[in-house]
């Protein structure tokens, strides 16, 4: 189970907040921490989706290279930025890449968990 610490963080966020006690109960079961290094890729585009994430601390960049070889930066996601989920359900790879920005720390609910 995740530190109260943790908890915490996914308590402030939308999508945890929403669901009922018993669900949160359920979700915090199944979640896993997983700690990032900076730099260190945690997926790349084309990727088959394992899961859903959520960040705890540090930042994800999430790009892409464009048609010069050129890093294309879509977005940084912030302590309470969950992502991933789309992939759980479609099956399709991953459309983008993923890597931390500095020491980093995310939950995951991997799609075999359910």
């Amino acid at each position: 189970m995740l530190s109260n610490h943790y908890q915490h963080t996914l308590r402030l966020t939308l999508w945890f907040s929403e669901l009922t006690p018993e669900a949160q109960t359920y979700v915090l079961n199944l979640l896993k921490v997983l700690p990032l290094q900076a730099g260190e890729r945690l997926y790349s585009k084309g990727d088959k989706g394992s899961g859903f994430h959520c960040v705890l601390e540090g930042r994800i960049r999430v790009s892409n290279i464009n048609s010069g070889g050129k890093e294309m930066v879509l977005a940084y996601l912030d302590k309470g930025s969950s992502f991933g989920e789309i992939s759980m359900f479609d099956g399709l790879g991953r459309t983008h890449d993923a890597h931390a920005e500095g020491q980093t720390t995310l939950a995951f609910i991997s799609e075999s968990d359910f």
